[in-house]
């Protein structure tokens, strides 16, 4: 399949050779050398410009797609002449199919990109939630730390300061204080746990993690 710019400079360079028989035609300036040397830009405004002139309209790129196939008709009886114009639609639809599928390029590439960004945010995530869980533990508190860091986590990155009071406040409500043991003995009192979710709020609020810059 021809690319936009080998179709430009066929057509061109075919247009070109006819100037002996197309003297009131707009102007040919470009040297039809080969398609890598084409001046793009130029060769198509020219290009357009003849086609209009060919089809007796004032800009063939103002009518829609399907008027300007019905305009070729007026050299349906010159297969030559009908064949450049229908090489000039070509060119519309090539350049129109290469634009897609340069914009789906640069969606993969911004896709991949943010795919990226989401994985190490992910990572940097879990790095938090390793440290603060860590830090629960060297505390020698009666709560899961990783649960506690993780729902923390989640709800700051939807609500940060309904977070971080909450966190500061009442801890317990990321993940309970452990009232008994593994083997279901009592180890705290429900006193004994509420006095320990106002050390751990506290605790929690001295440790300064900073995970604002990271994540909003």
């Amino acid at each position: 399949m021809k690319t936009s710019r080998e179709i430009l400079f066929d057509l061109y360079h075919r247009l070109y050779e006819q100037r002996s028989i197309l003297p009131d035609a707009p102007a040919m300036t470009v040297q039809p050398v080969s398609a890598d040397a084409l001046d793009y830009a130029k060769a198509r405004g020219e290009t357009k410009q003849v086609i209009s002139y060919l089809l007796g309209v004032p800009d063939i790129e103002a009518y829609s797609f399907d008027e300007g196939i019905q305009l070729v008709d007026t050299y349906q009886d010159q297969p030559f002449w009908r064949e450049l114009v229908v090489a000039w639609f070509d060119l519309i639809v090539t350049e129109e199919s290469e634009g897609i599928e340069v914009e789906k390029e640069h969606l993969k590439e911004e896709m991949g990109d943010w795919i990226d960004f989401l994985d190490a945010r992910d990572e940097l995530k879990k790095a938090y939630i390793r440290a603060m869980a860590s830090a629960i533990r060297a505390g020698g508190f009666h709560v899961d730390g990783e649960k506690l860091a993780r729902n923390y986590f989640k709800m700051f990155l939807t609500d940060e300061e309904t977070a971080v009071k909450t966190l500061e406040t009442n801890p317990a409500f990321f993940s309970p204080i452990q009232v008994t043991d593994d083997n279901g003995k009592t180890i705290l009192s429900p006193k004994a746990a509420a006095d320990e979710n106002k050390r751990l709020g506290k605790y929690l609020a001295h440790l300064k993690i900073d995970i604002k810059s990271q994540f909003n």
